[in-house]
């Protein structure tokens, strides 16, 4: 599954759009590695995500499909790190 894809069916990007400019800007990290949104997420693999205000760090446990409740889109992963940050940046 592409990269804006999953950040954006899991529920960490409202939209696929704001996902693409995430990773365009090289603010999304996959094992330590700047990506691009078409890059394929597997399970196991570590992504990482700076925001506006915080940095987080999830392991993907799984993908989610075509049919699933919005509400579950936390299953398809594990928070390993959440970090605030400078809001003046």
């Amino acid at each position: 599954m592409r990269l804006d894809v999953f950040l954006k069916r899991v529920g960490l990007c409202k939209q696929r759009a704001l996902a693409k400019e995430l990773c365009d800007a090289g603010r999304v990290r996959m094992d330590g590695a700047a990506v691009k949104p078409g890059r394929e997420v597997r399970e196991g693999r570590t992504l990482e995500i700076e925001f506006k205000r915080e940095i987080l760090r999830i392991e993907v446990t799984g993908l989610p499909g075509r049919n699933y409740r919005k509400g579950d889109g936390e299953a398809f992963y594990n928070v390993i790190e959440r970090k605030g940050c400078d809001p003046f940046r």
